[in-house]
């Protein structure tokens, strides 16, 4: 692995906090990270377990106006 996989890691449910710090640590942009975030979903499917297991689909809006 020659690039940090943010993606795989979040749908593998790595902690948020963690996932963030560690992020920031490989020089990904904040915008650039919730993208991995949200490509890593297409890619390998949703979190299916835990406390970050998707209960909406990809491009649904859940949060805000």
């Amino acid at each position: 692995v020659l690039e940090p996989d943010i993606g795989l890691l979040y749908v593998l449910g790595v902690n948020g906090q963690i996932l963030m710090h560690f992020a920031a640590f490989c020089g990904i942009e904040w915008s650039d990270y919730l993208q991995r975030m949200r490509d890593g979903v297409k890619r390998h499917g949703p979190v299916r377990a835990g406390i970050y297991a998707m209960l909406s689909g990809v491009d649904e809006k859940v949060a805000g106006a």
